[in-house]
């Protein structure tokens, strides 16, 4: 046997669940009787620090979740979420990535608004926070823009920058969590959009009113300055529509949103 495959042995053996025995008896025959710790136990070790660890970058990476959820739930999700996604990167940043996805079709949770939003807020602010530098423009960039540029100007965001949409006071319930106390669960009569971005070292979010975050989906989507006004006369008059979106972009210049 080559090195390659008694190492792939191993760690299809620490990947293999509790019930899969067949991986775990193509590698436990390799190992010798010595001590009083068993092949069985041996293995047991491994495996059970594997996916401790894991555990553990799930708590990290998701404080409040299991506060939400509690024991009963948060642990069988965890659980078949490992299962579902074994970590293959030496890097553990990334392994959480697929959650906010995976809790929508778990059964026990998939009904769950509170839960499923919260797991999406939580994993945004961690995805914020390690979001790719960029070099954000400066506060007084559009005193120097001649007028006759002004209808195809377009802005990038921040990289850290994301949009979020929720249905129940998710934010609020977030906030008590974190304090260790009990959340007054609702759901909102209409939908909710939350800014999250990253200002230098500290994320920050904060909600927004309709009109922002439609201005803020177009540029996300590459329209320009011409396409913004006409987008905001759904809610502004046509006089009032320029003054608007001029007072909108100097803020989010004051945020470091655009780049």
């Amino acid at each position: 046997m080559t090195l390659k495959q008694l190492q792939s042995d191993f760690i299809a053996c620490i990947y293999a669940e509790q019930t899969d025995k067949n991986k775990e008896n193509n590698f436990k025959h390799l190992l010798c009787e010595e001590g009083k710790i068993t092949p069985e136990q041996r293995i047991s070790i491994y495996q059970n620090a594997y996916r401790a660890r894991l555990y553990g970058v799930i708590d990290s990476d998701f404080p409040c979740l299991g506060k939400l959820i509690g024991d009963d739930l948060y642990h069988p999700l965890c659980s078949a979420y490992i299962n579902a996604y074994p970590s293959h990167q030496p890097s553990i940043n990334n392994f959480c990535a697929h959650l906010p996805e995976f809790i929508r079709y778990f059964d026990a949770l998939k009904n769950h608004t509170i839960a499923i939003e919260l797991c999406d807020f939580e994993w945004q602010l961690r995805t914020t926070f390690n979001a790719k530098n960029c070099k954000a423009l400066a506060v007084d960039y559009l005193q120097n823009i001649p007028r006759e540029k002004w209808p195809t100007l377009t802005f990038e965001l921040s990289h850290s920058f994301a949009l979020k949409y929720f249905s129940m006071n998710t934010v609020e319930v977030w906030l008590a969590l974190k304090d260790d106390t009990t959340p007054e669960i609702k759901k909102l009569k209409q939908a909710q959009t939350w800014m999250i971005w990253r200002q230098e070292l500290v994320t920050q979010y904060r909600s927004v009113e309709v009109d922002e975050a439609c201005l803020l989906q177009a540029i996300a989507d590459g329209h320009n300055f011409q396409y913004l006004c006409e987008a905001l006369l759904e809610w502004w008059p046509e006089e009032q529509v320029p003054e608007r979106a001029f007072q909108l972009l100097q803020h989010w210049l004051n945020l470091g949103l655009l780049t």
